[in-house]
């Protein structure tokens, strides 16, 4: 199916969302992201090459592994923190069955020795 057929007729959308770009060398990532900024730049009749205004993003695989990373990372924190809470609580609740458990004893410890 044509994409343009595709887009109007099942998507309702008149862009393209997604753009897969393959480069030959990683030395050229850092130009081939500047080229295609300036080209959708042209294309949108966008003048301000500052990209304040671009209604467009331009993200490498570098990019979304340093979104992923940050995620994980995150991830990680919250998971050792729930596990270290849960520690505490389960600690707390076995000193408190011990501290019952001796204290309901004292009275029969004290009888043994006096007997």
């Amino acid at each position: 199916m044509p994409i343009r057929s595709l887009q109007k007729l099942i998507l309702g959308i008149d862009h393209v969302s997604f753009i897969r770009v393959k480069i030959d060398s990683e030395e050229n990532i850092g130009q081939a992201m500047e080229d295609i900024r300036m080209t959708l730049r042209e294309q949108h009749d966008i003048e301000d090459m500052t990209g304040k205004v671009d209604d467009f993003t331009v993200n490498s695989a570098a990019d979304a592994l340093e979104i992923i990373t940050t995620i994980t990372d995150s991830l990680r924190f919250f998971l050792a923190a729930m596990a270290a809470l849960s520690l505490v609580v389960g600690g707390i609740g076995i000193m408190n069955i011990m501290l019952v458990s001796v204290s309901e004893r004292t009275h029969e410890i004290g009888l043994r020795k006096a007997v």
